[in-house]
């Protein structure tokens, strides 16, 4: 568990890469392991940090402790590692990282890379069934699957109005194989 500072803001979490994203967006000052026994009193589990460690360093925060107090310093923050894809003439090898509320695929595929490697291509194949390249869901018909870049700079695999986790049979972690249709 660490305390990241910079540009004025605090950040409370897992020294595991996710507080790197937010963090990175300011200037990083200082970065501390959280010292449990510098908590107001022991943890309770090993499980449930945010109760147990991250809410009580924010709350003696919240009060005025400094952050420095609440551990050794260390030199910056774990970064965040994404794996990427591997590109082939005839497909887009990647990884499912993310399946959100609605059953999009977040793929590990950049965006910008899918838009070169389409080459103005519309219709393509991800593991073998049919999908759309589309800008947006409006795009794509009802039941439609699809291929739209995502506010992350990922490229996302959908189904208007349905579920692509579903239809795919791919859960976070699984492969994904973007082929050109033909």
């Amino acid at each position: 568990p660490v305390v990241a500072t910079g540009g004025g803001k605090i950040f409370i979490g897992p020294d595991n890469g996710r507080v790197t994203p937010a963090a990175s967006m300011e200037k990083v000052e200082g970065v501390y392991v959280i010292d449990r026994s510098c908590l107001p009193r022991p943890p309770l589990s090993e499980t449930f940090h945010g109760r147990d460690i991250f809410a009580p360093a924010a709350a003696m925060i919240a009060e005025g402790v400094d952050p420095a107090r609440l551990g050794r310093e260390k030199d910056g923050l774990t970064p965040l590692t994404i794996p990427g894809c591997v590109e082939k003439r005839e497909s887009l090898v990647g990884e499912c990282l993310y399946v959100d509320r609605f059953g999009n695929l977040i793929t590990s595929i950049p965006s910008d890379k899918f838009e070169e490697w389409r080459g103005g291509g519309e219709k393509f194949r991800v593991n073998g069934m049919p999908a759309r390249y589309a800008l947006t869901f409006g795009y794509l018909e009802t039941g439609e699957t699809g291929l739209v870049p995502g506010s992350f700079g990922l490229v996302e695999v959908v189904v208007n109005r349905g579920n692509a986790s579903e239809r795919l049979r791919i859960d976070e972690g699984g492969t994904l194989v973007i082929g050109v249709e033909g």
